[in-house]
C-alpha cells in the first residue's frame, strides 16, 4: 500500500525527527485495533479480515507469552488467564464497553514519550468469544 494512501487516511503520522535532522520517522496513529462485528461489511471481507488481525495478534501474544516466560513468570502486573462466562449478546457487549472504559483509564494517551517515568510498556489482549463446542 503506498505511504501517501496510509497518511491520507490516517493511519500513520510523521514523528518527531531525530536531532541531527537525517531520520524522518512514522508512528501509528492508532495505539489498539477492536475488531468486532459490522452490518456493513461483508460476510467475506469481515472473515478475511478477522483472520488477518486475529493472525497478528496471535503472533505478537505468542511471542509475549515466550518472552514473560523466559524473564520472570512471577513478573509484577503480569497475568494469562482462561474463564468461561455466561452472557446474552447484551451482557457481552456491556462487559466489552466497560473494558474498553477501564483500558482507556488507564491509556488516558500515553504514548513511549509521554508516560510517567517508571512506566514500561505492556501489551494488552481482551478476547470474548462464543465457545467453540
Amino acid at each position: 500500500m503506498p505511504r501517501r494512501w496510509i497518511t491520507k487516511w490516517g493511519i500513520v503520522v510523521r514523528d518527531d525527527t531525530s536531532s541531527d535532522g537525517r531520520e524522518r520517522p512514522w508512528r501509528a496513529t492508532a495505539r489498539s485495533l477492536s475488531l468486532g462485528r459490522s452490518d456493513t461489511a461483508s460476510g467475506i471481507s469481515m472473515r478475511q479480515a478477522a483472520r488477518a488481525v486475529m493472525s497478528t495478534f496471535m503472533v505478537g501474544l505468542n511471542k509475549a507469552v515466550e518472552t514473560w516466560l523466559e524473564n520472570d513468570p512471577r513478573a509484577k502486573g503480569a497475568q494469562a488467564s482462561h474463564s468461561r462466562l455466561f452472557l446474552t449478546d447484551e451482557e457481552a457487549a456491556a462487559l466489552n464497553g466497560e473494558l474498553d472504559a477501564l483500558v482507556q483509564r488507564y491509556d488516558n494517551g500515553r504514548t513511549s514519550h509521554d508516560k510517567p517515568d517508571d512506566a514500561a510498556p505492556r501489551d494488552q489482549y481482551w478476547l470474548l468469544f462464543p465457545h467453540a463446542s
